[in-house]
């Protein structure tokens, strides 16, 4: 039944683009609307501030990524070449490369988070600020993993051992409690645990580092901390 869709659609896209692009971009919408809804009711209800603020702060990053981008395009469409199709190019590339690269709210987040929960503490000397999604099978309609929870905090792995200090949770995970560790882009990383645990029965969780302005340097400390939870023995090089 799924290759049967597939084919049809690429028969669509390739018969009409327009349409199809229509169609893979309202699905998409709906997708991602779908996981935020699912996300925002199964989010403890002290939780949701924390929520809103993120969500808040994202849009805010995207706007001002989406302004940068604007004025590179426009500086190449005023200063080098008036062309409207180049433009859009521009400012399509401009706005995903300044929303992958730049995180311009950080900074506020962080401070945000640490004004809201003054409990929160640092598990180690060398823990980093991160957020945590986490995720797990619908108790409803749909299949797969959704995200049902969402928390930041201080991020820490030393001899084995991850800890998370959350606003909302404190975790702490063995190397023998995890399936598998996965890298995620060049910030982050997620965890499948062996078996359900934690909030909302968590199968997966996904780490993703939030502490400076690029969040592509991250990768040196995020692979440090794969290294000292799978390496317990030993010492990062």
């Amino acid at each position: 039944m799924l290759e049967t869709l597939f084919i049809a659609f690429l028969l669509l896209l390739f018969i009409s683009p327009k349409t199809g692009l229509a169609a893979l971009l309202g699905l998409w919408t709906t997708f991602q609307l779908h996981r935020a809804y699912r996300l925002g009711r199964s989010q403890p209800r002290e939780g949701r501030p924390l929520l809103r603020l993120s969500r808040s702060l994202r849009t805010i990053n995207a706007l001002l990524s989406l302004a940068l981008a604007a004025a590179l395009a426009g500086m190449v469409y005023f200063i080098i070449l008036e062309n409207r199709l180049l433009f859009v190019f521009n400012l399509m590339f401009c706005f995903a490369v300044a929303l992958r690269w730049f995180d311009f709210t950080f900074s506020l987040f962080h401070k945000q988070v640490a004004r809201k929960y003054p409990e929160l503490r640092l598990p180690g000397e060398s823990a980093l600020f991160a957020i945590c999604l986490a995720w797990s099978r619908p108790a409803g309609f749909g299949v797969g993993l959704s995200p049902v929870f969402f928390d930041a905090g201080y991020l820490h792995a030393s001899k084995g051992r991850l800890e998370f200090n959350g606003a909302l949770t404190r975790q702490s995970y063995l190397l023998v409690d995890l399936q598998r560790i996965e890298k995620l882009s060049s910030d982050g990383f997620r965890i499948v645990l062996a078996k359900p645990s934690g909030p909302c029965q968590t199968e997966i969780l996904k780490f993703r580092l939030k502490y400076q302005f690029y969040p592509f340097k991250s990768r040196i400390e995020r692979d440090r901390m794969i290294y000292q939870l799978t390496n317990p023995n030993e010492e990062p090089a």
